[in-house]
């Protein structure tokens, strides 16, 4: 994952998306003061960002499939952060993942990692989409 961040940068706050611990813009990721709060799982949020950075590397039949497997339906497939798709899945581990594939992506890695038992009750299909694309290469590993 090194290779696709170009930087990590602590922001004292977001001018556009207060609410939002984490931003990443052209692969660098900004985490602002509020995720570093005992709300908050820095490694988590992490998480999250370089999972928007994984769906934007994979290659575009890529994105599509798992746009398909997660069951978003439309006309034409416009990229990421498609807007004109509609998600047709009822099992979401996060309400935003009905902004756009990409989001719901981040999300349902996010709980791969952290939570695999909620991805896998709300949504198996994408369970097994991940595990099957990402095999042993999408794993938690602890620091000593």
């Amino acid at each position: 994952m090194n290779e696709i961040v170009q930087g990590i940068y602590r922001l004292k706050e977001s001018t556009q998306a207060s609410a939002n611990p984490c931003a990443n813009f052209e692969n660098q990721i900004a985490l602002y003061d509020s995720a570093f709060t005992s709300k908050q799982n820095v490694a988590r949020v992490l998480g999250h960002e370089f999972s928007h950075i994984l769906f934007r590397k994979l290659e575009k039949s890529e994105q599509i499939d798992f746009a398909k497997t997660a069951e978003w339906e439309g006309n034409a497939w416009n990229g990421p952060r498609d807007t004109d798709l509609t998600l047709n899945r009822t099992g979401l581990v996060e309400e935003d993942s009905q902004l756009s594939p990409e989001e719901d992506f981040a999300n349902n890695i996010e709980y791969f990692l952290f939570d695999p038992k909620a991805l896998w009750e709300k949504s198996p299909k994408v369970s097994d989409w991940i595990s099957k694309k990402f095999d042993d290469k999408l794993r938690l590993r602890s620091v000593k």
